[in-house]
């Protein structure tokens, strides 16, 4: 189990209740994952200080793996995205899904005059298996596009910030379907409700997965 690991006491091991292959470990030099069983190892988040890590808890239903660090408190990761990685699916761009939203009219407007504008924000997260320049897609559900974005993505778990604004382009698609968006006071087009794809491409290989605004 310690192919790769650094010299280290461990001080806990956890299955994960999805996917078999899924294993978190907690050392004295930090957290690491294993997507093989633990033929192999990697740092599990850039994020998490190097500290000991003594306790883990999955919390199933939220998703979620709880870390119990030594003098840092408590980590609190999202894990829907790593249990869908695994032998079969290393090799492929995999995306996580997106929540749904509920729609308000006050998008990308203040409450009052000194406050800050009000913005919608969501996580796209997907795992690339190289490094690359990721296209981002939101379309509607005739495949036609809306909004596009791009990262560089890196060999792994990405994460991209989508405030759920509409392109130009994706402004005359709406008008064409003879349905008009009004621009926000901060100037920007957002999505109305309904049911829409998120497309990651990356390298040749690509995911897609809902988006919801209700």
């Amino acid at each position: 189990m310690s192919s790769n690991l650094p010299t280290s006491p461990i001080n806990v091991i956890k299955e994960d209740p999805v996917n078999e292959d899924l294993l978190y470990l907690g050392t004295d030099n930090g957290a690491y994952v294993s997507f093989n069983r633990g033929e192999s190892w990697q740092v599990f988040s850039k994020e998490l200080p190097n500290v000991a890590v003594h306790d883990l808890v999955i919390q199933p239903e939220a998703k979620d793996l709880v870390l119990g660090t030594h003098g840092r408190s408590i980590y609190v990761a999202d894990i829907a995205l790593l249990q869908k990685l695994n032998s079969n699916t290393m090799n492929e761009v995999v995306l996580a899904e997106v929540d749904s939203l509920n729609f308000s009219r006050r998008w990308g407007s203040k409450w009052s005059t000194w406050g800050e504008v009000y913005e919608p924000k969501t996580k796209i997260q997907f795992y690339s298996p190289q490094s690359g320049k990721a296209i981002v897609t939101i379309k509607n559900e005739a495949e036609k596009e809306l909004q596009q974005l791009s990262i560089d993505a890196t060999k792994g778990i990405n994460v991209l910030e989508y405030d759920y604004s509409v392109s130009e382009k994706g402004v005359k698609v709406f008008e064409k379907a003879d349905l008009k968006i009004k621009k926000a006071e901060n100037g920007k087009y957002y999505l109305p409700k309904g049911a829409y794809k998120v497309n990651v491409l990356v390298n040749g290989k690509q995911a897609a997965t809902d988006l919801k605004i209700i």
